[in-house]
């Protein structure tokens, strides 16, 4: 079998000093939570912060994950065909760490992503990080702090790990794979850099994406239909293009007047208004916060390309309230 040949991963590299120094001064903390953007490396972060734990040699950060750490290590995600991390998993997982280390060296267990978590799960984890058990590091890690209790957070330590910068995150992505064409991504992927390998199959899509949004808009095809076609694919991966797309559209018409060929480029933008777009792109964020797997992607969809169709109309009223989105968008 050959060996998955490991990446080192440079911009993590500032935070393994002061955790080192945290193990070594017995100043470990009993729970830890990183946040930051997805595809940036905070699992990888986790997981070489769990072995290095767990383990009195010196451990490496490199990419790909493991998850071959030691029997007295825990990764809970959800599982298979689900998009939510259970109460019960949560319990079983409490369970494990109670019981005696395997290697003497502690207990481990990285929660991703915590957003997953149902409220009951949660519940049941705080139970646990306000009685923490002896040596016992339990990492979170949040992609986005929308629906994390204040609870939780404060029993937590709190890291928030930094995007790489462009330059550094295509460097590495051409060492990953130099056949790619990494330059022609999107600046928002160029800063996570995971997410742009996960994605890359992806890409080629958004070109018909962009296509489809200048049909719903000028009434050449159903916003239904092109909903129904997007529901098809990573929803999380259509709301990060649409978010970053429309925030891109703002830029463009705020600075309209110092830019040429925008009209050949998105013939619809006399429809539209920075205002309303900023409308628009709060309610795509607001779902983007969502838990993941916690709404009716379909349904979002078809009310935000509806929107769409309309030039934003609703924003102008003011009758669109991404606050209160139907009921049955949202799975309890």
């Amino acid at each position: 079998m050959n060996e998955i040949k490991q990446f080192p991963v440079p911009w993590l590299e500032k935070y393994q000093k002061p955790w080192l120094n945290q193990l070594a001064n017995n100043q470990m903390p009993h729970a830890l939570m990183l946040s930051g953007d997805r595809g940036i490396g905070k699992r990888l972060l986790a997981e070489w912060m769990v072995k290095s734990f767990l383990s009195d040699q010196k451990q490496n950060l490199t990419y790909p994950l493991s998850h071959n750490i030691s029997p007295d290590f825990h990764w809970l995600a959800p599982e298979d065909g689900k998009m939510t991390i259970s109460v019960e998993q949560v319990r079983h997982l409490i369970n494990e760490l109670v019981k005696t280390s395997y290697l003497a060296n502690g207990k481990a267990a990285i929660i991703e992503p915590a957003n997953a978590m149902t409220l009951n799960a949660k519940n049941s984890l705080l139970k646990t990080l306000e009685e923490p058990t002896e040596e016992t590091l339990i990492i979170v890690v949040v992609d986005s702090m929308q629906n994390m209790p204040v609870t939780i957070r404060s029993r937590c330590q709190q890291l928030n790990i930094k995007s790489p910068a462009s330059n550094e995150a295509l460097s590495w992505l051409n060492e990953i794979d130099s056949s790619k064409a990494w330059t022609k991504l999107a600046d928002y992927y160029t800063k996570t850099p995971l997410l742009a390998i996960e994605n890359v199959a992806n890409l080629e899509k958004t070109t018909i994406f962009k296509m489809q949004l200048a049909d719903v808009i000028f009434k050449k095809e159903s916003p239904i239909k092109v909903a129904a076609l997007w529901a098809k694919n990573d929803t999380q991966f259509v709301l990060d293009w649409f978010s970053h797309f429309i925030s891109q559209l703002i830029y463009t018409v705020s600075n309209r007047e110092f830019s040429s060929g925008i009209d050949q480029q998105y013939p619809y933008l006399n429809k539209l208004s920075a205002r309303n777009l900023f409308c628009f792109l709060d309610g795509i964020n607001k779902v983007r916060h969502q838990a993941y797997g916690s709404y009716n992607a379909q349904m979002i969809l078809e009310a935000l390309l509806v929107d769409w169709s309309q030039s934003l109309t609703a924003c102008i009223t003011g009758s669109t309230d991404y606050n209160s989105l139907p009921s049955n968008i949202f799975k309890p």
